[in-house]
């Protein structure tokens, strides 16, 4: 399966929608420069980002990397974030992997 992400801009807040796998099959590029320029600008000017996990159909270790990248892409642009509907794999393998700290979940 593919991965494919949406952005949903409302007036308090920007909704990234992830869908499809998060594994190392999908996963070719950092979260940031999968975005057009276009829609980095639209996360850029955000005052706050949900990062919706919800439609995740598979994880592996390579998805957690990604997760952690994106929440790192987020910090560097000093953009807010929160995780919404992280998947319980996901979770789990934070957790083995001593990085679930690293996940702001809400």
């Amino acid at each position: 399966m593919t991965l494919n992400i949406t952005i949903k801009t409302e007036p308090a807040q920007t909704e990234i929608l992830v869908d499809g796998d998060l594994d190392q099959v999908s996963l070719r590029k950092d979260f940031w420069l999968m975005l057009s320029t276009a829609e980095q600008q639209t996360v850029e000017n955000s005052q706050h980002i949900v990062f919706c996990l919800e439609a995740v159909s598979h994880v592996d270790t390579a998805g957690l990397a990604w997760t952690i990248n994106a929440l790192a892409d987020f910090s560097k642009h000093n953009i807010n974030v929160s995780i919404k509907n992280l998947p319980e794999k996901l979770l789990n393998l934070a957790k083995l992997s001593n990085a679930d700290s690293l996940l702001s979940i809400d």
